[in-house]
């Protein structure tokens, strides 16, 4: 047989390649854990993303229509706007011309009650009031709500593009 010496380093020799072949498993055991946790990660990231993405689209769709909505409101209110300044020229002009049938009929005809209400309190004001028209801040019954329904569909169309600019930033902390 081999000598004691030989035959030391050849079992020392087996016993170091085992225990190689064990650490060289166990590394590719750590390994592949390490590379499916990273898929996990990369998958959870890109659903993540994907979500928030669909949050995203539907805020700034929320947002286009809630601001199509606020410009057809203010197009609603220019143009009631326009039709009461026109009935009260007619009206002014009547009753300057001192037609008290044209002018009764445009106030109590063609008039909103809103409208009537705002030019008899433009009446009633004494001739050194300095008010030209019933259009006027201080003219109590003059309002035209339809500039603030036009003003909360412009702020919610901001609201909805706003909430989709965090969304999107949120949204973009997944990329990878």
């Amino acid at each position: 047989g081999l000598p004691t010496t030989d035959r030391t380093m050849m079992t020392n020799e087996a016993q170091t390649t085992h225990t190689d072949e064990e650490s060289s498993n166990r590394m590719e055991v750590v390994i592949a854990i390490l590379l499916g946790l990273a898929a996990i990660v990369t998958a959870w990231c890109s659903f993540q993303a994907s979500q928030l993405g669909d949050v995203v689209q539907k805020s700034f769709s929320e947002g286009i229509r809630a601001a199509d909505a606020a410009s057809q409101a203010y197009n609603t209110a220019v143009a009631s706007d326009i039709s009461d300044q026109t009935l009260f020229l007619e009206f002014a002009k009547a009753a300057q011309a001192d037609d008290e049938d044209t002018a009764l009929y445009v106030l109590e005809t063609l008039m909103t009650p809103e409208l009537a209400a705002a030019v008899n309190w433009w009446i009633e004001q004494p001739d050194d009031s300095g008010f030209d028209s019933p259009f006027v801040e201080e003219n109590p019954e003059w309002s035209n709500a339809l500039y603030d329904e036009a003003a909360a569909l412009d702020d919610s169309s901001q609201d909805y593009f706003d909430q989709a600019e965090e969304t999107d930033n949120v949204a973009d902390s997944f990329d990878l």
